[in-house]
């Protein structure tokens, strides 16, 4: 493989973008499109000719991204080598004549891959461009000298380590100074270089790189950098970018990358006139959120992305697209969950800018702080060098950081540096902070009644928890760390995450064991897990060693005293569109599964704990909620709670919500209540009123009537009253539009006439049935009450207007019928709509009567196996299906295959449930079985609906009406010839792999078309 095709290989392979903010530009996550196979070049859009400005610009990304590697350096030399001329300069591209900007930017690909072309050749070069008379350098032989090219000049001069006054005439500097000072522009507020272009900021730009070449005073400096800052453009279109003139018309990525650069410029001439060591800087006179968000853009040109990505470099915010991850592992590479004092540990820096691949361009240095557990403040360790490993892709710290009676804070200040050439020094910095704790085991024991609990299980009220914690080093064999300056705590949560109970024991003078004992006795704990969380520290070193362990609380809970605002007890309740469910309740647990302990709002019980650092431990709150479904069970609406409390603290819960005009909400609604703890487990809220009611006396026949008026008495529920009608129908079918492939189209409103809202749908969900639908039914005989649906199809809803579209498929039924336009609510709740009611006419439903007409048309074509070439026998036939020239696509089909021989009446069936495949417009089915399973002989392929196989099942009938029939005459296999005969099938033919992959296997041939 040539190294061209290498490159772009690993590019392909590796450059795939994830989980950073690189994955929004497709530039950075496809570069290997751009790339030129032949050559190694870069072009700026894909499928172009490469150039050196492209290739430039994958340099710089992959520079500033660390992904460069030696395929990718060796394969672009070998693009800019092609693109030198015999003149010594550089071509845009092999086929192009020398220019200087090409050779500057050639110049500057070798040093950012750490190379340098001929330094005395460039140099003859930039030198034969020289215009001795102006002091000017001209773009290319023949062209116009200008400050613009001289520019460029004096750059390249200095990429290839030339100083220009060693190469320059002695009166060049005398004669540049008063050239470009006479484009000098300055007043008291603002100031730049006008060199009579029509872009003032590209003029700008060249006038102070020649000023800090040339050492051209440009006097006060904040006019220079108002003019700038200025320039910022915040005009809807390119927020954040930079105009590139004074009209203020235009603005754009090089005006903006230019106004950047002139600004560090801008700096470091001020540091060096002030002589003053730290450059000011003056990005942060800048809106730099907008600009970030202008340079971020979704580009797809390589030279806008590269430039976009240099200004980000520019302002130092690469490397918030950048992940970065400072981590602790061991001197074997494990990643320890916790820091033990007497681990030999190493610190591991990662960049992350690709899936694949890491960042392996910076230098990185740490800082480690740390403060001891008996002192005031941190104490600076040595600090820590890295090497990059290749390997790994990361960057390991070269010394072993021992941690030999070192329990406390530590602190981690991770410096990362690139040194770019032609940007400078980007930087960023990041702290990471750990604890340093002893080794903790905990040793639990709990039982209630004389019963053992193992850890995890379910406790009860009157269990006994006991505690023993010890601590110790890594490298101590006898667990014995019973006293020193910290205090050990056990705080008790709630499946909330409410403190339950804080114990706190003080170390410095301890001696015994360490121990903790806990008896379970509060009665209003809600069910779930039961946490119990040891912690170890001082308000010095806050926490640096903890360890969480539970068990699990089952105690029913339950729901009672349910009230409807606005209804009284027992009363049926009954809502509509618009009106406002409020409902209220309280909550509480029932132990002994007999009385009920209602719970008290935890503002009343609120105990204010601290760790054992000194900081507040947070309660955690009860979340309850409120499901509301249908009848079936399907989900309508989740309702949070609102917690309150009465006069004598107790908890009160309400859930409040407004019927919203949506199909969903119509009809019966079931209620049910469930409290959800901390971990996201749900456990019901038993309805304490309907379980006394269950389990009470025999109900008097009375009761029993009223329950079944009511229906189900142990299901909390109400009613939203409906009566809906279609209302501006603006599409509607006609009656002989009803055939086989015609599009049938309906659009139309429906309006609550109880309410008089217009009812729209909260989202398609065909998976729970909800919404309005066209049915098509039939009756198989006319005694016969039920009806048959061959047809179910979904309205498309946007807003208030629904749409149904439907294309009259195989799978209906032909003949007379009905159309019906019904409201699903769930799998079992039906709402009838009427139809759009007309002055004088009476109610009706959206019930239709029509006929689906048309015949159904097969055209096929038949594949078989003629040769014994292959080892099995194959029959493939792929169908369209047509009606009035129209292609009826979504037919639910299978088949049968009959070996039927001379006679059709005792025909064998081969294979009765053949998988119909249906592709692109077309129908296949394929049949594979071994030479001497298929004997010679007429076989048949008989096409059946799903439909028809539905209705026989519901009607109890013997047989099933196919739908149409293939005869498939099946000759004698012929030997294998030397040369096979036989006309072969193109892939294109089939439209489906499966049957491509069959047909070259088994050499199947095309048969006369008997259509």
């Amino acid at each position: 493989m040539g190294i061209i095709e290498k490159i772009f290989l690993v590019l392909a392979l590796l450059i795939v973008l994830e989980g950073t903010k690189l994955s929004e530009n497709k530039v950075l996550s496809e570069l290997h499109k751009y790339q030129d196979r032949t050559n190694g070049g870069f072009s700026n859009e894909i499928d172009e000719t490469a150039t050196i400005q492209g290739t430039f610009g994958a340099v710089i990304l992959s520079t500033l991204y660390g992904f460069r590697d030696e395929n990718l350096a060796e394969g672009v030399t070998h693009f800019v080598e092609q693109c030198a001329n015999s003149d010594f300069g550089y071509g845009s591209n092999p086929k192009q004549a020398s220019e200087l900007e090409s050779t500057f930017y050639s110049t500057w690909i070798y040093r950012l891959l750490g190379t340098l072309p001929d330094t005395q050749l460039v140099s003859n070069y930039i030198l034969s461009l020289l215009d001795r008379e102006t002091m000017l350098f001209a773009p290319k032989k023949g062209g116009r000298p200008s400050v613009h090219s001289t520019t460029l000049a004096f750059q390249t001069l200095d990429l290839i380590g030339e100083s220009w006054e060693s190469v320059l005439p002695e009166n060049t500097a005398e004669v540049l100074k008063t050239k470009i000072k006479k484009g000098m522009v300055v007043s008291d507020t603002e100031a730049y270089f006008n060199f009579g272009s029509s872009n003032i900021v590209y003029d700008n730009y060249h006038g102070i790189v020649l000023a800090k070449y040339l050492k051209i005073e440009l006097g006060p400096i904040k006019p220079w950098v108002n003019f700038i800052k200025n320039m910022q453009a915040f005009d809807g279109k390119n927020d954040g970018s930079f105009y590139d003139d004074i009209t203020k018309e235009y603005s754009g990525i090089e005006s903006t990358t230019f106004s950047l650069i002139s600004l560090k410029l801008l700096a470091e001439i001020h540091s060096i006139e002030n002589s003053k060591t730290e450059i000011p800087n003056f990005f942060k006179l800048i809106d730099k959120e907008e600009l970030k968000n202008f340079l971020t853009s979704k580009e797809e040109n390589l030279w806008v992305v590269s430039r976009a990505h240099f200004g980000l470099a520019l302002i130092e915010e690469i490397f918030e697209f950048v992940e970065t991850f400072v981590e602790w592992e061991t001197i074997n590479g494990d990643k320890p969950k916790e820091l033990i004092e007497g681990t030999d540990l190493r610190l591991v820096f990662t960049a992350k800018t690709f899936s694949s691949l890491r960042h392996g361009g910076l230098d990185i240095k740490s800082k480690i702080l740390f403060k001891a557990e008996n002192k005031e403040t941190f104490e600076a360790l040595k600090p820590i060098s890295y090497t990059f490993d290749q390997e790994r892709r990361q960057y390991i710290s070269e010394k072993v950081i021992q941690t030999n009676n070192k329990v406390g804070k530590v602190l981690v200040e991770t410096k990362g540096e690139m040194n770019i050439v032609g940007l400078g020094k980007v930087s960023f910095i990041k702290e990471t902070q750990n604890s340093i704790g002893y080794k903790i085991d905990i040793i639990p024991s709990a039982s209630v009644a004389g019963t053992e609990i193992e850890l995890g299980g379910t406790a009860s009220i009157g269990t006994t928890f006991d505690f023993i914690v010890k601590l110790s080093s890594l490298n101590d064999q006898n667990p014995r760390i019973l006293s020193g300056d910290f205090d050990v705590s056990m705080t008790i949560f709630d499946s909330s995450l409410f403190v339950v109970d804080h114990q706190v024991l003080e170390c410095r003078d301890n001696k015994d064991e360490i121990k903790f004992n806990y008896v379970l006795s509060n009665t209003d704990l809600p069910s779930g897990t039961l946490f119990f969380r040891f912690e170890v520290g001082n308000e010095k070193v806050e926490i640096h060693t903890s360890k969480s362990i539970h068990y699990n609380v089952d105690i029913p809970m339950i729901s009672s005293n349910i009230e409807f605002k606005n209804f009284k007890q027992n009363e049926k309740i009954n809502y509509k569109i618009g009106d406002k469910v409020e409902i209220s309740l309280q909550s509480g647990s029932i132990p002994d599964l007999i009385t009920p302990i209602f719970y008290k709002s935890k503002n009343s019980k609120v105990t204010e704990f601290k760790r054992v650092d000194g900081t507040k431990i947070p309660n955690g709150n009860w979340n309850f909620f409120m499901e509301v479904t249908t009848p079936s069970g399907e989900v309508v609406k989740t309702v949070e709670s609102e917690l309150g409390e009465t006069e004598n603290g107790m908890l009160i819960i309400s859930f409040n919500y407004e019927i919203a005009p949506i199909l969903n909400n119509l009809g019966t609604n079931i209620v049910n209540f469930y409290y959800l703890t901390a971990t996201g487990q749900s456990i019901p809220l038993t309805n304490l009123e309907n379980r006394f009611k269950e389990e009470s006396e025999e109900e008097t026949e009375e009761q029993e009537e009223e329950e079944e008026a009511n229906e189900d008495f142990s299901q909390l529920s109400f009613n939203v009253d409906h009566n809906l009608q279609m209302t501006e129908v603006s599409n509607y079918p006609n009656e002989d539009d009803f055939f086989y492939g015609n599009k049938i189209v309906y659009v139309f409103k429906v309006l609550d006439t109880i309410s008089e809202k217009l009812i729209s749908q909260e989202e398609e969900n065909t998976e729970s049935d909800f919404g309005i639908y066209l049915e098509l039914l039939h009756k198989e005989s006319a005694e016969e009450e039920s009806e048959f649906i061959s047809v179910s199809e979904l309205a498309k809803v946007s807003k208030d207007t629904f749409m149904i579209k439907w294309t009259i498929n195989p799978n209906a039924i032909k003949g007379e019928g009905k159309i019906r336009i019904i409201g699903k609510r769930g799998s079992e709740t039906r709402i009838n709509i009427l139809q759009e009611q007309k002055e004088g006419e009476e109610s009706k439903y959206c019930v239709y009567d029509i006929a689906i007409g048309g015949e159904i048309n097969v055209n096929h074509e038949l594949y078989q196996t003629l040769t014994k070439y292959s080892s099995k026998t194959v029959f493939f036939i792929e169908f369209e299906l047509q009606c009035k020239q129209k292609t009826l696509e979504g037919a639910k089909l299978y088949s049968t295959l009959k070996y039927v021989g001379d006679n059709k009446d005792k025909s064998q069936v081969i294979d009765d449930n053949l998988y119909v495949n249906h592709h692109d417009k077309k129908y296949q089915v394929t049949f594979v079985d071994k030479h001497e399973n298929v004997k010679p002989g007429k076989y048949e392929m008989v096409f059946y609906r799903d439909i028809d196989q539905q209705r026989a099942a519901r009607n109890g009938w013997d047989t099933v009406e196919p739908l149409f029939s293939v005869e498939i005459p099946h000759p004698k296999l012929k030997p294998i010839q030397s040369s096979i005969s036989g006309q072969f099938i193109l892939i294109a033919l089939l439209g489906a792999i499966f049957v491509w992959i069959s047909m070259k296997t088994y050499q199947i041939e095309k048969m006369p078309s008997n259509n």
